[in-house]
């Protein structure tokens, strides 16, 4: 009786039409956007001479390099926006056009001379499509913007375009257009037109989602200030694509297989150029064996780019003597491997990593900073066991654990079959005391209920230690998982 009502309960609260069944697909909550898209245009002439033309894709060259080395795109609120409402817009018109052609599809039936029957069923079915799409379409026009995800930061593609139905010279409207047929997030274009001696020069940098453009320049300019007047452009350029502030560092060192390193990260051997920093306090840190190390603050100012010669001192170097028992035993210094014990080296100038390794051997690591003497002598610890012995271990865990698992499945089964029965039973001696009120009946109905209330209990019992067995048998996989990489590393 209970569990009629709770079914009856369930179907009515699912049923009901406030619960709409409906729901947006959750990886459609997701925009899978990985690139930010930048789109350059082979500026366009006027009045040049042959031997001018050359500008019309030199210039766009000059500004594709300066900009080449940013891989990455912050992106902003107003982009976020503008993306999220791209997004939800594309959905809305993309359902429209499933309930348009669903209404077609429905309305062709109408002239069908098919089965009246199969007709109202295939109507019905077009009818119900159409209603769980409109609630759909509701679920998008009322959905919080919120619940869309999009990455905060985006890598940066460089296209070339062409504009061979002159786009670029329709009203702004137009351009957006482009770009969104294009997948472009921005857009550069310009035009060089010959004055007399001089050139006027137009750029201009349009942004998905606003019609005006975000850099427009338009001045008269000698033929041989023209890459200069691009170079400046490149910087306000660089902070657009990136999306923040940034710093440049020209760092040039000798010796030139010198390690440059910027708070801690490398980011260069010998020298360094990059404009992709943040602005603010760094500390730069040059480490060569043999010379002494370099390390300065440096205050990066915002969209400005400093440039440092440093000629590390000559330092002296030490030697090291690396001993090993067993011997031939492999030696790396950081992730460089340095040859087999025993061994004579250069003393690292920095702090690195040493680490001793050899076969069924446990691998011994020391930092060289910890190294007081001219040498270092290892003894080097034999495992407990192999890896191989681990893994046959293992192996053998697994497979056991399975066995015990597979023969505890046949437990509920064996038991759902034995309570069936008694229940059965219960039931027809039930009856027979019913109709004919005997005592003998309801004896027998007594004690099949009482063995059935036991086989119930230990059914759930055999559920129970089952799943035991299958998480026991789980970890033993994972454990046997992990013995198997371990036995493949060296």
């Amino acid at each position: 009786m209970i569990r009629k009502i709770i079914r009856l309960y369930l179907l009515f609260l699912f049923n009901f039409p406030i619960f709409s069944q409906v729901l947006i697909d959750s990886s459609l909550l997701t925009i899978q956007k990985d690139s930010w898209n930048i789109g350059i245009n082979r500026f366009s002439g006027t009045n040049l001479a042959k031997q001018q033309e050359y500008l019309l894709t030199s210039l766009p060259l000059l500004l594709k390099e300066e900009i080449s080395d940013i891989d990455n795109h912050k992106v902003s609120t107003d982009e976020r926006q503008h993306m999220i409402d791209q997004y939800v817009q594309d959905q809305i018109i993309s359902v429209e056009k499933s309930i348009s052609l669903i209404h077609n599809q429905r309305d062709k039936l109408l002239f069908s001379e098919d089965d009246e029957k199969e007709k109202k069923k295939l109507y019905d079915g077009f009818t119900q499509e159409i209603i769980e799409k409109k609630e759909l379409l509701e679920l998008w026009k009322m959905l919080d913007p919120e619940k869309i995800q999009i990455q905060e930061s985006l890598d940066v593609t460089i296209k070339n375009q062409e504009d061979e139905n002159n786009l670029l010279l329709q009203p702004r409207s137009r351009i957006q257009q482009y770009m969104e047929n294009e997948d472009l997030n921005l857009l550069i274009s310009g035009s060089v037109e010959k004055l007399d001696d001089s050139f006027y020069l137009g750029f201009s940098c349009y942004q998905a989602g606003k019609e005006d453009p975000l850099l427009s320049i338009n001045r008269l300019v000698a033929e041989e200030n023209l890459d200069s007047i691009l170079l400046d452009i490149s910087v306000d350029l660089r902070t657009i694509i990136l999306g923040r502030s940034w710093s440049g560092l020209n760092v040039t060192v000798t010796p030139s297989d010198a390690i440059i390193q910027i708070d801690g990260e490398t980011h260069g051997v010998g020298s360094l150029n990059t404009k992709v920093l943040e602005p603010g306090y760094v500390t730069l840190t040059i480490k060569e064996s043999g010379y002494q190390s370099y390390s300065n603050q440096l205050y990066l100012s915002p969209e400005n780019t400093q440039t440092l010669n440093i000629d590390l001192l000559p330092g002296e170097t030490e030697s090291l003597y690396v001993f090993s028992d067993p011997p031939d035993s492999d030696v790396h210094i950081g992730a460089l491997w340095i040859g087999k014990t025993p061994l004579f080296t250069p003393k690292p100038t920095q702090e690195e990593l040493l680490r001793i390794s050899k076969e069924n051997y446990m691998p011994f690591y020391i930092s060289t900073e910890e190294i007081s003497s001219d040498s270092i002598s290892v003894d080097l610890e034999t495992y407990l066991y192999t890896k191989e012995k681990r893994l046959k271990d293992a192996k053998s865990a697994f497979y056991r654990s399975l066995g015990w698992f597979t023969l505890s499945v046949g437990v509920p089964l064996i038991l759902s079959g034995i309570y069936q029965n008694l229940d059965n039973r219960y039931y027809n001696y039930a009856l027979d005391y019913n109709s004919t009120g005997d005592s003998d009946s309801y004896t027998k109905a007594m004690e099949s209920k009482n063995q059935a209330d036991i086989v119930y209990y230990s059914f759930w019992g055999g559920i129970a230690l089952s799943g035991t067995l299958f998480i026991n048998n789980m970890f033993k996989l994972y454990d046997y998982l992990r013995a198997a990489e371990e036995s493949t590393e060296e």
